[in-house]
């Protein structure tokens, strides 16, 4: 979840701004070492870093709540669930604490408590990266498009480097037949992360809506190279292709979704 030494520094300075001592000085670096580590996908070295700092000095919420992530990648359950009890038993007001919680219910789909845990995350540490955000996604699933697209916004201010903030603030726009806005927040969240398939996706469906099939064959093509099995890209191209009736091209692509699904059935002519 953590993508950046950005971020990082941002989670120190929320334990700061709670009022929370590291210790010592170097678990300011043991925590960075162990995130850069783990999102390069190191993550036994990764939990070697978090351990260290979980267990040295004093006040390491973030620490725990890293070690747990680690865990949970590395696929140690047992780890992963031992390091999350610490963090509810030794800082059980911590915003961390809270986070963990909202994301654990917000796993079996227990939203109401999922919501409740990160609100109270949020008043503990009003500017921790991907927790508005958290809280706007449950917000959007329940088509509470205004409440959600506040806590989308937040995000951004917070955190704007963070590409699905804009994906979903897009989405909204979508859902509301706001066209170019939607196309605005779909292509800022693809300049923030090109490797974005279903932003691609989107972008196609405004050029869509507006009309410009060319452009959106095109995107649909970047996408298809990205994620040459992405069955959406490949059966939107092929509706495409036959209204231009471009037929033998069109039964290409579909044949391309046929080949990679055995659950869903498009026909080979027709609309």
């Amino acid at each position: 979840m953590f993508r950046s030494d950005m971020l990082i520094h941002a989670i120190v300075g929320v334990l700061v701004v709670q009022g929370v001592s590291f210790g010592y000085a170097s678990n300011d670096n043991l925590l960075e070492g162990g995130s850069q580590l783990l999102r390069a996908g190191k993550r036994q070295e990764a939990i070697a870093f978090l351990e260290k700092a979980a267990h040295e000095g004093r006040g390491t919420p973030a620490a725990w709540y890293l070690l747990t992530k680690a865990y949970k990648a590395a696929h140690l359950s047992e780890s992963a669930s031992d390091a999350a009890e610490r963090l509810l038993r030794e800082y059980p007001d911590s915003a961390y604490t809270h986070k963990l919680a909202g994301e654990a219910y917000d796993a079996q789909f227990e939203e109401q408590s999922a919501e409740r845990e990160f609100r109270r995350a949020l008043l503990l540490a009003p500017e921790m990266p991907e927790l508005h955000f958290a809280l706007g996604l449950i917000l959007w699933r329940r088509g509470e498009d205004a409440a959600a697209k506040v806590e989308f916004r937040k995000e951004t201010q917070i955190n704007p480097e963070f590409p699905r903030s804009w994906f979903y603030i897009g989405e909204i726009a979508l859902r509301n037949g706001l066209i170019q806005p939607a196309l605005r927040s779909f292509q800022t969240a693809l300049d923030l992360n090109p490797n974005q398939y279903d932003a691609l996706c989107k972008i196609a469906t405004c050029y869509q809506m507006l009309h410009e099939n060319q452009k959106a064959m095109q995107t649909l093509r970047i996408a298809i190279k990205l994620n040459p099995t992405g069955q959406n890209a490949h059966y939107r191209l092929s509706r495409l292709l036959r209204k231009q009736g471009r037929t033998e091209e069109a039964d290409r692509e579909l044949k391309i979704v046929l080949q990679n699904t055995d659950s869903i059935k498009f026909p080979l002519s027709g609309r």
